[in-house]
């Protein structure tokens, strides 16, 4: 039974449910990040090590649960591949799972389903992820089939056009449901002019029509090796034993000479402003996309807005975008963070009535933004949603997968292996002169573009 690999980073939240004691334990500090704060040092217990090869391993011991989950990120993504192979970060994903020299086609599946295992992947504008969560006497296996990835993927021609054909009905399933249900690759390409985000993660149909086997190895032999990747293992184990068997599986698996280049976002050859009404077939009623220009993700003022727009869009309290729905010219409104490693947006889509001019959506939506500009936001409803966050991530400390993405997005994207896990120190220190300068920058009205989509006109015959 195949395994469904989302496209799009899925965090899933593993809490224990019987946890007889907590040792407070120790962290190390990255060689080129921060420590663990003062919170997660008392529930973390990690450690890091870099293999000749330029390989870095990331191990974080925990012993609450006899499971160990083994994971692998590579700092590659949709934003680095052929610009006319749009979509095949993504592709390649699907196709190491089939196997490599020494794991026949089918194999990859059997041998973690048989060991008691579950097996993903995912990937994003600029990273993939493959991860495998297993009994914790499994580890030896796991590492072993990680390092297969690494050293020898392969594919048949058969096994390639199989897998092709997944990917396009995926295409057809996720973005060709419904008559909104591919704005989000409409408005990135309308936002970005010269960068790679503006191509849909999923790809261009004839883009994944022309891929062919020798793209696959080329793809892989440039991006899936041991200086762009970043190996977790999170959860039962001994680190000296640990660094044993992953120096016995990746230490012989050669680096590229020179690193890949990437593509570098320059907001500058990106401007902002531009405003476009088109007609959509299958609409009932208008829909715009309002899209600010904000920070990037690695940047500590991407964690203040997310949090604002967590208080923007509760529904169960008081969110200032949610009361916008009242209005009887509204339908539906949302507001998403956006935010990638070389440039941040946030969202705000809104439904509205026919007939209502848009100046006026947009006046009581610029008219939300100034208030909280002026005023800021409850301190009661700010202090709320900070102890949620704070019991949140009490309960992800006690997740090994979870942990192991976290670190591994930290030193990946953030250059800071604890970043993530450390968001709580971000969090814990908003204040509203916070909230109201960073929603001023990063929801300023001379830094956005609108995409307005009208109900298409039905031509007489």
């Amino acid at each position: 039974m195949r395994i469904d690999r989302k496209i799009m980073r899925r965090k899933f939240y593993y809490i224990l449910l019987c946890l007889v004691s907590v040792s407070v334990l120790f962290a190390e500090a990255s060689a080129q990040g921060s420590k663990l704060n003062d919170l997660a040092a008392n529930y973390l217990e990690v450690k890091e090590y870099t293999l000749s090869n330029g390989l870095h391993l990331i191990m974080n011991r925990d012993t609450t649960s006899p499971i160990v989950t083994v994971g692998v990120m590579y700092h590659v993504g949709g934003k680095n591949e052929d610009r006319n192979l749009t979509g095949f970060a993504h592709f390649v994903e699907h196709l190491v799972f089939h196997g490599t020299k020494n794991i026949a086609e089918g194999d990859f599946e059997t041998f973690v389903r048989e060991a008691g295992g579950y097996s993903n992947a995912s990937t994003s504008n600029d990273r993939t992820w493959y991860y495998a969560i297993f009994p914790y006497n499994q580890l030896e296996l796991a590492l072993w089939m990680e390092s297969e990835r690494m050293l020898h993927p392969m594919v048949t021609p058969e096994g390639f056009e199989r897998e092709r054909q997944v990917v396009k009905e995926e295409l057809n399933v996720r973005y060709r449901g419904g008559a909104l249900a591919n704005v989000e690759n409409i408005m990135m390409d309308f936002v970005f002019d010269n960068h790679p985000y503006k191509d849909p993660l999923i790809g261009h149909i004839d883009h994944l029509n022309a891929a062919t086997v020798e793209d696959f190895y080329n793809f892989t032999s440039k991006w899936y090796t041991p200086c762009n990747a970043c190996l977790v293992v999170s959860g039962q184990l001994d680190f000296e034993s640990t660094i044993e068997l992953v120096e016995k599986y990746f230490a012989d698996i050669p680096s590229a000479e020179v690193k890949p280049e990437r593509t570098i976002f320059d907001p500058a050859t990106n401007p902002t402003g531009k405003f476009e009404i088109r007609e959509l077939e299958g609409i009932k009623e208008p829909h715009m996309v309002i899209s600010y220009r904000a920070v990037r993700e690695r940047e500590p003022e991407a964690d203040v807005m997310k949090f604002v727009i967590n208080l923007l869009t509760d529904r169960d309290g008081a969110g200032e975008f949610v009361a916008l729905e009242k209005d009887s010219s509204i339908s539906r409104i949302s507001v998403t963070p956006e935010f990638y490693e070389d440039a941040g947006m946030i969202w705000i889509r809104v439904s509205y009535k026919e007939g209502v001019d848009y100046l006026s959506v947009l006046d009581k939506i610029d008219n939300v933004v100034a208030n909280i500009v002026e005023k800021g936001i409850d301190s009661n409803r700010v202090n709320k949603l900070k102890k949620a966050y704070n019991s949140d991530y009490l309960d992800l400390y006690f997740s090994p997968p979870t942990v192991a993405e976290f670190l591994a997005t930290g030193y990946t994207l953030y250059n800071d292996t604890f970043r993530t896990l450390n968001t709580l120190d971000i969090v814990n220190s908003i204040n509203n002169d916070m909230i109201k300068e960073v929603v001023g920058s990063n929801m300023n009205s001379e830094k956005r573009d609108i995409l307005i989509f009208i109900p298409k006109k039905q031509t007489s015959k």
